[in-house]
């Protein structure tokens, strides 16, 4: 299942999607062909088909974000160690709305939201600017789950870091 590329506007912010065969990381693949595998003829796999057993390479990398309604709200379950390392903090319980994204924020927001309205995967890019200054490139998978087959209630986003 590839992605079509898509360039729309919402608010102020260009968002950008980019399609399966744009992607570099072997990770975010891998996660993408675990959800398309966990399909088994639905629309979503739910969080229950994703066993941490068969991803310990991915875990490290994964966020889950809970849906929560109405709103909907997202509310940051679990940061894996190496996002947590890379952000420097860990915003697990936290909602996405109020965590301090600088000028990032609506983008972020805008595509956590995209996978729950489309209910589809949305690859992205985007550029961090660390504490000390660096910058780190990110390429990310946003996975939407459900448990009905229906609506999106978890997001799963796995999280590729490069030098830029």
């Amino acid at each position: 299942m590839d992605l079509p590329v898509e360039a729309n506007l919402w608010g102020e912010t260009t968002f950008e999607e980019k399609g399966r065969e744009a992607v570099a990381s072997p990770m975010l693949l891998s996660a993408y062909d675990l959800w398309v595998a966990n399909l088994r003829g639905r629309t979503l796999p739910s969080r229950a088909d994703f066993d941490p057993v068969d991803m310990p390479k991915l875990l490290p990398h994964i966020i889950l974000v809970d849906v929560e309604n109405p709103g909907p709200r997202l509310r940051v379950r679990l940061s894996g160690t190496n996002v947590v390392n890379v952000f420097g903090g860990d915003y697990t319980g936290q909602y996405l709305d109020e965590i301090d994204f600088g000028d990032a924020r609506q983008k972020i927001l805008h595509d956590y939201m995209f996978a729950v309205d489309a209910k589809r995967p949305l690859f992205s890019d985007h550029k961090f600017r660390r504490l000390s200054g660096t910058y780190l490139n990110i390429e990310r998978v946003i996975l939407p789950l459900s448990d009905n087959d229906d609506s999106v209630n978890i997001l799963m986003a796995v999280l590729s870091f490069f030098k830029a």
